[in-house]
C-alpha cells in the first residue's frame, strides 16, 4: 500500500515523492541521509524505485532496525551485569511501584542510555518489549526482552527475544 500511494499509479517511486514522505516520517534526515536512503532504495541507479527494489530496501531497512534492538538489548544486559543490579531491579526503577513499564518511563531511559536513537528507533525497541501491543511493558514482558539466561561477559550475544 504504500509504494502504491508514493508511486501514484506509476511503475516507480519517484525522488520528489520519496523526499516528501521519508522527510515526513523522519524530520531529522540530513538532504544528504536523504539522498543515500534514496541510493539505498534505488539499487539500479535509474532514478526512480520499483516495487521490487521497494520490497527489498524496506526489508534490509527492517533488519537494520533489528540490529539497533539487538545491540541496544545488550549494552542494557551488560550494564546491569556490570553494576550488579537484575532486570528486575530495573523494571522495579521503570516502573516505579506500577505493575507495568509506562511508554514515558521506557522512552526516558533508553533514550538517556543511547541518546543517538531516533524516534523510530525507540518506537520499534518499545514494540519489541511491549509483545502484546497493549501500550505498556509487565514485568514478565520486560525479563523476557532482556533476559535468556545469567550474562557472564561482554562478549555474551543479545537476549533471544531480543534477536526476533
Amino acid at each position: 500500500q504504500l509504494f502504491d500511494a508514493l508511486a501514484r499509479g506509476q511503475a516507480d517511486v519517484v525522488w520528489s515523492d520519496f523526499r516528501g514522505l521519508f522527510a515526513q516520517l523522519e524530520p531529522n534526515l540530513s538532504e544528504r541521509q536523504l539522498e543515500e536512503l534514496w541510493r539505498h532504495f534505488d539499487k539500479n541507479g535509474d532514478g526512480g524505485v520499483s516495487r521490487a527494489e521497494f520490497k527489498l530496501a524496506l526489508g534490509a531497512v527492517s533488519s537494520a532496525a533489528e540490529d539497533v534492538a539487538q545491540e541496544v538489548c545488550s549494552r542494557v544486559i551488560v550494564a546491569l551485569a556490570r553494576e550488579g543490579k537484575s532486570v528486575s531491579q530495573l523494571f522495579d526503577a521503570l516502573a516505579e511501584s506500577r505493575s507495568t513499564v509506562q511508554w514515558k518511563d521506557f522512552a526516558d531511559f533508553f533514550q538517556a542510555l543511547e541518546p543517538n536513537l531516533t524516534r523510530q528507533q525507540l518506537e520499534m525497541l518499545w514494540r519489541t518489549f511491549d509483545k502484546d501491543g497493549d501500550g505498556s511493558v509487565s514485568r514478565e514482558e520486560f525479563q523476557r526482552a532482556l533476559q535468556s539466561g545469567s550474562v557472564k561477559t561482554e562478549e555474551k550475544k543479545a537476549p533471544e527475544i531480543c534477536l526476533q
